[in-house]
């Protein structure tokens, strides 16, 4: 890998970390894609990493890549000792649901529950 490559790469993973720290500030996300009609001379300029424009497939992985960081960060939680009780048997919970692909928001959490892991 050429030294430009490594350099990309390096600040893209440093602006998806700071990216996953913002996002977790916030009470909700709006997510936006890109959607342009194939027959418009518009449209043969956008550049996409992937060479075409998928606005599902982009909302996919935006939403994997979410789904990926908090499950990385409920397995850090629990890998810690003061975590306890109702914080651990919610994020045991919440850990089942993501790793088969569903979304902590989608399991139908009570504000109890909520409350117990709002941290994430």
């Amino acid at each position: 890998m050429s030294q430009d490559w490594s350099k990309m790469l390096t600040r893209v993973k440093d602006w998806a970390i700071v990216f996953l720290a913002t996002v977790r500030e916030c009470d909700a996300i709006c997510h936006v894609v890109r959607m342009f009609d194939e027959n418009t001379s518009s449209s043969n300029n956008v550049v996409h990493v992937n060479g075409k424009v998928d606005p599902v497939q982009d909302a996919e992985i935006v939403n994997l890549e979410l789904l990926l960081a908090d499950l990385a960060h409920v397995q850090r939680r629990l890998d810690k000792s003061s975590c306890i009780d109702e914080e651990r048997s919610v994020l045991d919970k919440v850990l089942h649901s993501l790793s088969t692909g569903i979304p902590a928001r989608s399991i139908g959490l009570t504000s109890t529950e909520m409350k117990c892991i709002k941290s994430m």
